[in-house]
């Protein structure tokens, strides 16, 4: 059972983004993507991916991807639509979701498991609206983690 799993360390990277996600976004509602910095958080983004929003969220195109979560897409999805690199047991959640943060503007957080080469994988992931410079809905900044 997922209730079973270390939640201080499951749950770390995609609490550690919430809590970031929110520090950027200060008194407005949705963060500005100017506001976030890939450099300086080197570490804590290799579980870390961004797409750039779609009028389609499935459609949505990946332009960032962390190597630990590139792991769960089998390579790097960058350039990438959410279709095309969201592995099948979890493409249509992914989808869902998206369009639940861009049409809300609010973020969605799931967790669940998969079977991988005979054995259960529990995961947890959390996606973010972030705006463009001009304070338009433009970006849909996530993160990822799995324990066996």
């Amino acid at each position: 059972m997922l209730q079973e799993l270390n939640p201080a360390r499951e749950r770390r990277s995609t609490e550690k983004l919430r809590r970031y996600w929110s520090s950027v976004a200060g008194e407005n509602a949705v963060p500005c993507l100017s506001g976030f910095s890939i450099r300086i958080n080197e570490t804590e983004w290799r579980k870390r991916f961004l797409l750039k929003e779609d009028v389609e969220p499935s459609m949505s195109v990946f332009i960032f991807c962390g190597a630990n979560a590139q792991m769960l897409f089998d390579g790097s999805p960058v350039s990438k639509t959410m279709l095309e690199a969201a592995p099948p047991h979890l493409r249509d959640d992914f989808c869902r979701n998206c369009e639940n943060v861009t049409s809300r503007l609010d973020t969605v957080s799931e967790e669940g498991s998969y079977w991988l080469h005979g054995e259960e994988v529990f995961y947890r992931y959390i996606l973010l609206p972030v705006t463009s410079s001009s304070h338009e809905r433009g970006y849909i900044l996530g993160a990822f983690s799995t324990s066996s």
